[in-house]
């Protein structure tokens, strides 16, 4: 029987087998590593092609479970306080994952990573010294493999992987791939925080701008104010944004304008102790404050009922225009248990809020401007009167009386009554004139002027009279005339005229308020019956006290069928700090 040539003995033909064995063994770990470095680099191009912050997460935690082959993935990030303040997972569905309820806190074997961030490849979760077991609900888990992610150096979460599928455990291999999947992550992942930052401070900018536009437009104070803390609540996503304001003259805060998700109308007008608190912290230190709880801060929480149930993460920024002491706070939180703030954060929200304080300033310099123009368009109206138009009219009224010696008696009556007009016209050029030189502080505005409520007396008292009383005003009312003087020189003509027109029967009422540098006088004269009876003298002994308080006096001319004369005299203080043009 012929014998074969390639025939191999027996030991030699098993170790040609086994060699050829340990080559395909080879050859196959090396298909499978460049298969994973293939993997590898598709996930970390998937990771890179992103820059929203919440897709590079997402893509970072099915990138890994792919790598390895994991059933689930999860990436937990990590809060200010250091624990898990946000979880991004994979592997679950949504209803288990409702079921489970609330995310981890960073406990356990997760907080273990937290505390000592170096992998942890365990082949038995439930071994481990430091695991905590599961929550009702949660699926089964064996094998883990978890690693730290930092960015620039600082821990930002983790990744965990769980239940390598098809075998036992994971590998050093898998160790190995997913260290360098999260060094791939962190580049993607500060890449995408200097987008979000970059496109957040331009959303601050583009709210400061829309404010500072608001407020040049004169849109009313409290509309911006509504603004500030509806911008504020936008761009910091936040769950409540509140400016508070200062009462003037007390220790108490006020919350003048709110935003938030719920209801936040309740929380306007609510006042606020400034003492211990964070928000007189910020104003009297000029500094933002950044905490983790406000409701439980350290440093003066606020506590009270204004805050309950809203107030957890915040941050607190003083509104201060550069060079100007603060002007209030604004306050931006999340609920209770929701994720906190971060430096950069509490950076922005203070450039917004001083953006804001000194978009206020320069609206009040812009009202202050228009005001001094006003100011002098009216100084220039008066002297324009003054030096002008009483001028000529005094020189016709003068004419007048010359001319009136010079005609016979019925025409000499017309030509002085007509001077007589004449000089009601000077006397109400005057009060015009005191009118346009009246502060428009306290003294001179629509609220307080003396003038103006005189007038609106002598108009209400029209329709009760029958007719519309003369009113002359003569000499600096706003001006030397104070406050609490002004309040009783008001009741009396107004006390005054109803006399007239309940018991006078008369057709004609002249007052004329003058005010000298010592005196103020008031003088009510009407064509009526006179004081006939007791009823009407009784009545005048409000006017007497009123005149008496302020050390002065009441006197009446009357006489049955001529008509009325009451004068009112007063003296004038000096340099009285309630007077109202005293702060002029």
């Amino acid at each position: 029987m012929p014998v074969d040539p390639l025939q191999f003995p027996d030991t030699g033909r098993l170790k040609l087998d086994q060699a050829i064995d340990v080559l395909l063994e080879h050859a196959r770990t090396v298909r499978d590593t460049q298969e994973r470095l293939r993997s590898l680099l598709r996930a970390s191009h998937v990771v890179a092609s992103h820059v929203d912050l919440s897709r590079v997460l997402r893509h970072v935690v099915d990138a890994a479970k792919d790598l390895v082959n994991a059933r689930y993935a999860a990436l937990g990030v990590l809060g200010p306080d250091g624990t898990v303040d946000e979880f991004v997972y994979s592997g679950l569905d949504d209803q288990r994952a409702a079921r489970i309820g609330h995310p981890p806190h960073g406990q356990g074997i997760l907080g273990l990573l937290i505390t000592e961030p170096r992998p942890i490849r365990l082949t038995d979760l439930s071994t481990h010294p430091a695991s905590a077991g599961f929550p009702p609900g949660h699926p089964p888990m064996r094998s883990f493999l978890g690693v730290p992610l930092l960015v620039r150096g600082q821990a930002f979460g983790n990744l965990y992987l769980a239940d390598k599928q098809d075998e036992d455990e994971f590998s050093a291999d898998d160790e190995q791939l997913l260290l360098s999947l999260a060094g791939f992550a962190a580049v993607a992942i500060d890449n995408a925080h200097l987008y979000e930052e970059a496109q957040r401070r331009a959303a601050w900018q583009r709210s400061s701008a829309e404010i500072t536009a608001a407020l040049l437009a004169g849109t009313e104070t409290e509309d911006v104010l509504r603004l500030i803390a509806a911008k504020a609540h936008e761009v910091a996503r936040a769950d409540l944004a509140a400016v508070v304001l200062p009462v003037d003259g007390t220790g108490v805060l006020t919350v003048q304008a709110a935003a938030g998700e719920d209801d936040v109308a309740g929380l306007v007008g609510r006042r606020l102790d400034t003492e211990n608190s964070l928000c007189e912290l910020a104003m009297t230190g000029s500094q933002p404050l950044l905490s983790e709880d406000l409701s439980k801060d350290e440093r003066g929480p606020l506590s009270d009922e204004t805050w309950a149930g809203k107030a957890g993460p915040g941050m607190v920024a003083p509104l201060m225009a550069p060079d100007r002491p603060p002007t209030g706070v604004l306050v931006v939180a999340n609920a209770p248990g929701r994720r906190g703030f971060h430096e950069r954060d509490l950076e922005m929200l203070a450039a917004f809020a001083s953006q804001a304080a000194l978009a206020q300033q320069l609206a009040q310099h812009r009202t202050h401007s228009e005001e001094l123009q006003l100011l002098e368009e009216r100084d220039r109206i008066a002297r324009d009167l003054h030096d002008h138009v009483i001028q000529e009219v005094f020189a016709t009224g003068l004419s007048l009386s010359n001319l009136a010696s010079a005609v016979d008696s019925g025409q000499r009556d017309r030509v002085l009554a007509v001077v007589h007009k004449l000089d009601q016209v000077v006397s109400e050029i005057r009060g015009t004139i005191f009118n346009l030189h009246a502060p428009m502080g306290a003294g001179g505005d629509a609220e307080h002027s003396l003038r103006r409520a005189l007038s609106e007396i002598a108009r209400t008292t029209t329709d009760s009279l029958g007719f519309t009383p003369v009113l002359r005003l003569d000499g600096p009312l706003d001006t030397l005339v104070p406050a609490r003087l002004a309040v009783d020189l008001s009741a009396v003509v107004r006390e005054a005229l109803s006399n007239i027109a309940r018991h006078a029967h008369a057709t004609t009422a002249t007052v004329q308020v003058s005010a000298t540098p010592t005196t103020l006088t008031a003088r009510v004269e009407d064509d009526g019956h006179g004081l006939g009876d007791t009823t009407r003298r009784s009545g005048l002994a409000n006017l007497r006290a009123r005149a008496e308080k302020h050390g002065g006096d009441l006197s009446i001319d009357s006489a049955p069928g001529q008509g009325t004369i009451l004068n009112w005299t007063v003296p004038l203080p000096h340099g009285d700090p309630t007077a109202p043009g005293s702060s002029n």
